[in-house]
């Protein structure tokens, strides 16, 4: 449950959060791998695997933050994990 909030949350933050400088060079999490154009349900589950990894500590690298907004809340996230 913890996961999909933070997750909501993420996506939230990739999604508004970001300056107008990274959208405009498709420096966001969501743009960078593809979710900005895909299915609610597969961006949803991707984006709760990516944050399950990161409080589990275990962080594979396929899925990295990519502006600093998002690197601040991921490592906010990994603290409190």
């Amino acid at each position: 449950m913890v996961t999909y909030f933070v997750a909501c949350f993420y996506y939230y933050l990739s999604k508004n959060w970001n300056t107008d400088e990274d959208r405009a060079d498709g420096n966001t999490f969501l743009q960078k791998f593809g979710f900005d154009g895909e299915d609610y349900y597969y961006y949803l589950l991707s984006i709760c695997y990516y944050v399950s990894t990161t409080i589990n500590i275990i962080g594979y690298g396929e899925l990295t933050p990519k502006s600093d907004i998002e690197k601040v809340f991921i490592i906010f996230l990994m603290f409190t994990g």
